[in-house]
């Protein structure tokens, strides 16, 4: 009987002891686990860290060169113009509104393009010469098609000013370049310029009597527009 019962606690104490091995087993494998699983996320850690720049920029960060060639490409193509309080007040007179002007140049002199609402008005064109006091500075406003639109003054120090009516400016609207000769150039020390006023033609245009000189300064400074536009790419 004792044999008996000492053979059955034996067996209860190696039943228990395997029972320990299979657990200390299970806690081995699930310290592997976690450590594969340890590994697995410091090495993601590093992949996203590979695509951070040194200096602490990610990819994504980046600036995009192709939209700022493109801005660089329209600020070419237009120099925003510096017109003075006078020249604004002019173009005022022509376009009526305008919200910039761009500044530009051809062989025949320089000129701006004005535009409303980002759409090209048309031109605007400002030329000097010696009237009777001082020089008379013009500006002479023309669409796009060639049309001149109106003349506003800029400056001027005439004394004989007065007697240049509305009728006078109002001649040069209305006139398209394209059906006047532009040759001969008129002659800048004319005088009365009576051929000057003929190659208007077939527009009618008359200088204004008692205020010769003045309206000389005027016309010539039209002529020099009309030289600049047809000169225009």
């Amino acid at each position: 009987m004792r044999v008996l019962l000492l053979i059955t606690s034996l067996f209860l104490i190696c039943s228990c002891s395997g029972l320990k091995l299979i657990e200390s087993d299970d806690e081995a494998v699930n310290d592997n686990s976690a450590d594969e699983d340890q590994v697995t996320d410091e090495t993601q850690d590093e992949n996203v860290n590979d695509d951070t720049e040194p200096d602490g920029t990610s990819d994504e960060d980046e600036p995009e060169t192709e939209d700022e060639d493109e801005s660089e490409e329209s600020d070419v193509d237009c120099v925003k113009a510096e017109l003075t309080e006078n020249e604004k007040l002019a173009v005022l007179q022509i376009f009526e509104e305008f919200d910039s002007a761009c500044s530009k140049s051809v062989n025949e002199g320089g000129y701006f393009e004005i535009y409303h609402e980002n759409e090209m008005k048309g031109f605007a064109i400002a030329s000097s010469h010696y009237g009777f006091d001082g020089p008379v500075e013009m500006m002479t406003g023309i669409d796009k098609d060639g049309k001149i639109l109106a003349v506003a003054e800029v400056s001027q120090y005439e004394s004989w000013w007065f007697r240049l009516g509305s009728w006078f400016f109002d001649q040069f609207k209305e006139i398209e370049i394209s059906k006047i000769s532009l040759d001969p150039r008129y002659n800048d020390s004319c005088w009365p310029c009576t051929e000057m006023y003929d190659s208007f033609s077939p527009y009618e245009v008359d200088a204004v009597s008692g205020a010769t000189i003045s309206s000389n300064a005027v016309t010539k400074d039209v002529w020099d527009a009309i030289y600049i536009y047809d000169d225009l790419p």
